[in-house]
C-alpha cells in the first residue's frame, strides 16, 4: 500500500461511477429546472404535457452524456497520471531497469 493511502479507500471504478452519477444527476436537474419555465406559454394543457415530456427527456439525455463525459475525463486523467508516475520511476531509478 502506498504511503498516505487510506485503508478504507474505495476502488477506482466505484469512485468514478459515484462521481459520474452525481454529475449526471446535477446536470439533469439543472437542465430541467432551467428549461421548464418555457413550457407554460400557450395555455393549452395538451401542449404543456408534450413540452414537459420533451424537456424531461432531453434533460435526462443531457445528464447521461455529462455522466459519460465525466467518467471519460476522470479515467483519462488517472491514466495519464499513472503513466507519468511510471515514467518518473523508470527515469529516476525507482523501478526496474530497462
Amino acid at each position: 500500500m502506498r504511503a498516505g493511502a487510506s485503508a478504507h479507500r474505495q476502488p477506482l471504478w466505484v469512485r468514478v461511477v459515484l462521481l459520474a452519477v452525481t454529475v449526471g444527476a446535477a446536470v439533469t436537474a439543472l437542465a430541467a429546472a432551467s428549461s421548464i419555465g418555457s413550457c407554460s406559454g400557450s395555455g393549452q394543457s395538451g401542449a404543456d404535457e408534450v413540452c414537459f415530456s420533451l424537456v424531461r427527456t432531453l434533460s435526462e439525455r443531457i445528464g447521461a452524456v455529462a455522466a459519460v463525459a465525466t467518467a471519460i475525463v476522470v479515467l483519462t486523467m488517472v491514466g495519464l497520471s499513472r503513466l507519468a508516475a511510471s515514467n518518473d520511476r523508470r527515469n529516476f531509478g525507482g523501478g526496474p531497469s530497462a
